[in-house]
């Protein structure tokens, strides 16, 4: 597969341990574009389709009962979350096909600090040692977490867990992030009040990333006491199996009606403005990813709040949290 390699033992070893006659592959939605070129690749392996529902991450793939014509499913790109059951589901990780040897840029403790956090989303999880070495020769003691609780592996995160990078909070400068995109650093912005500094590989540079946290919290606060002066609350639980908190919504219901709200819940799968901006409510509260309520609210009419947002508002709770399902 261009530009990225993936284990082919673990899939043959899946495919003759479960006895997989036929399987469909789960493509990201990034990846969708190359959906023809991945089944040809994996025929190789055996009688192969395409799951046309794209992955939006570990948290997202088919239930038995929608893969009931084939034998399992490979959800590709992502690592498996430890405490979900995936059921016929192989999960099988891509990796940005990089040399170590290529990794090049300039860094100093001026800018880092002392000691910085590595951290970075599956495709470069390969790359972390090498790139600590490549700090350490800098005069950077570069530090790598322990796994999250919904991560396998050291320095990973997702959009909901952050944790990885945030417990070393006490014994870093600054955080370094592999990669590009926004939101998984953003994410840690969000916790921290350090600096946050990206690696973009192919450009050879580490760049302090750029997010205004103090004016990020003055606009959630702001959506958060909306809700304050509305009546009717839609309370959104998402289906997919990785963002099903369903404790946490009926428990956040009882909370909204004992402050005079009239909550209902909301089943969804795909959760989009077509559904939700005109579902009849004057707020929502979502459960479901939080990349939803925090990153994707400009496309929504209706004002969208985390669940601690919704308790902020509330007053049940004094201080501003990040949402991450843990």
């Amino acid at each position: 597969m261009k530009n990225y390699t993936y284990d082919a033992e673990k899939l043959k070893d899946w495919i003759k341990k479960d006895g997989i006659k036929k399987f469909a592959v789960q493509v990201p939605a990034g990846l969708m574009h190359h959906a023809k070129a991945i089944r040809e690749e994996f025929s190789a392996f055996g009688d192969c389709y395409i799951y046309a529902e794209p992955s939006f991450g570990a948290c997202d793939f088919p239930q038995k009962q929608q893969i009931q014509y084939v034998d399992g499913v490979v959800n590709l790109g992502h690592a498996r979350i430890p405490n979900i059951t995936s059921e016929r589901v192989l999960f099988l990780e891509l990796y940005a096909d990089i040399s170590p040897n290529t990794l090049s840029f300039e860094c100093s403790p001026e800018v880092l600090g002392k000691h910085t956090a590595l951290f970075t989303t599956v495709q470069y999880l390969p790359l972390l040692p090498s790139i600590k070495e490549k700090l350490k020769d800098a005069g950077i003691n570069a530090h790598i977490g322990r796994p999250g609780k919904r991560t396998m592996y050291e320095g990973q995160v997702l959009g909901c867990d952050v944790s990885s990078p945030c417990a070393l909070a006490g014994y870093v400068d600054s955080y370094l992030f592999v990669g590009d995109g926004d939101f998984h650093p953003h994410g840690v912005c969000m916790q921290t009040s350090k600096p946050v500094f990206r690696y973009r590989i192919n450009e050879r540079k580490i760049e302090r990333v750029q997010f205004d946290r103090e004016r990020f919290l003055k606009k959630r606060y702001g959506i958060a006491y909306t809700i304050q002066k509305v009546t009717d609350v839609g309370v959104v639980v998402c289906v997919k199996p990785g963002q099903l908190r369903m404790h946490t919504a009926t428990a956040l219901c009882d909370t909204l009606r004992q402050h005079g709200k009239k909550a209902q819940i909301i089943y969804a799968n795909n959760i989009s403005p077509a559904i939700l901006d005109y579902s009849g409510f004057d707020l929502i509260v979502s459960t479901a990813c939080p990349r939803i309520a925090l990153e994707d609210y400009i496309n929504y009419k209706l004002p969208m709040l985390t669940p601690q947002e919704a308790l902020l508002g509330l007053g049940e709770k004094k201080e501003y949290e990040i949402d991450q399902i843990l």
